[in-house]
């Protein structure tokens, strides 16, 4: 191998390296946050096809250093069957995270339609409690002015009893 094709095939391996790390380190806090059981049963079979896509990545990089490109191209075909393996897997995600948003969507949509009607129930209970009580409470307040008032209108006709109490 050519100083500067083993340069460009370390340099692959290098970056090879660290998109591996990548990857499996968000698929890792992937799993740590709280998925519904279909993403993590599509996480689950995911990991294992990923882990072997990363294999074939990291076996084409080695056999192109140690024995050329022609052995690398030959190695091709496993690697294009796990890439498209995972590429299903990965699609399958896409698709369990979207039904499982959509879900979250209607059911904080019917959250949101169920808490908006308790509240118009609550407003109109109040209205109707507190209907009535001010009614009772004015009447309770302007009741006794109003018999002040007549009984002061009793006696500025002259008729009124001045010995009775108000």
């Amino acid at each position: 191998v050519k100083s500067a094709d083993a340069e460009a095939v370390n340099e692959c391996r290098d970056e090879l390296a660290e998109f591996s790390a990548n990857f499996m380190e968000y698929i890792a806090n992937l799993e740590k946050l709280p998925l519904d059981n279909d993403i993590k049963h599509t996480i689950s079979v995911l990991k294992p096809e990923l882990k072997d896509y990363l294999e074939q990545s990291q076996l084409i990089s080695s056999v192109a250093r140690e024995q050329g490109a022609d052995a690398a191209i030959a190695q091709l075909p496993a690697f294009q069957k796990s890439f498209k393996a995972l590429e299903v897997s990965m699609g399958n995600l896409g698709d369990a995270i979207q039904t499982n948003a959509e879900n979250s969507v209607r059911t904080d949509d019917e959250r949101n339609t169920k808490m908006m009607w308790l509240l118009v129930a609550v407003m109109v209970l109040a209205i109707g409690l507190a209907l009535p009580l001010s009614i009772w409470l004015a009447n309770r307040i302007v009741d006794p002015i109003i018999v002040v008032r007549n009984c002061l209108n009793e006696i500025a006709k002259g008729e009124g009893d001045l010995t009775k109490r108000i």
